[in-house]
């Protein structure tokens, strides 16, 4: 509000917001010169009504809210880091996981082409074929795939243990409504 543009003198209400609500701490004997009012006038008013109790429940409010939306804020930011950052593990997993399943399934047609050969044919196509290798892309299947499960969220889905565990690591208590209300688990 600018305060140098009202008509003097001020009302008691707009000296009161004047001097509680103000940015600055207005002290009473220049909140009397701005107002058009005598000193004695203006210390009456913050006295019999509490002002500086009113001005320090207004500050401590205001403070509240502002570390309250400072962290809403915050919070919003990290958590939409955060939500990339598993968007983009999740689609560098998926990626890892359908090149890898293409590998193995190229591997498998070709080793049932081979085993269909006979003889010594056979025998030559089964030994370029390396079961260290095969477990090696087996094993980086099932890495991207429990990247994407666990990204997904899918193991709490699965494993309502797991999800209990998780629930009772940040705090929830867990109530189990077959038990009875008054056991955990």
């Amino acid at each position: 509000m600018k305060w140098e543009k009202l008509p003097k003198p001020w009302t008691k209400e707009q000296c009161r917001r004047r001097y509680v609500e103000s940015e600055e701490d207005i002290g009473i004997r220049k909140l009397a010169v701005e107002a058009g009012l005598g000193k004695g006038t203006v210390e009456v008013w913050v006295r019999r009504e509490l002002w500086v109790d009113q001005r320090r429940q207004y500050q401590d409010t205001l403070k509240t809210t502002i570390q309250v939306k400072t962290i809403q804020k915050a919070s919003e930011k990290i958590s939409d880091e955060l939500s990339q950052i598993v968007i983009e593990n999740y689609k560098v997993h998926k990626l890892a996981r359908d090149y890898v399943a293409k590998i193995i399934e190229v591997k498998a047609r070709q080793l049932a082409e081979d085993l269909e050969l006979t003889g010594e044919e056979r025998k030559k196509a089964i030994s370029l074929h390396s079961a260290p290798e095969t477990n090696q892309w087996s094993q980086a299947l099932q890495r991207s795939t429990s990247a994407i499960n666990e990204t997904r969220g899918i193991k709490y889905f699965v494993d309502v243990n797991a999800a209990a565990d998780k629930l009772s690591r940040e705090g929830y208590q867990i109530i189990d409504p077959s038990r009875g209300e008054d056991e955990d688990i």
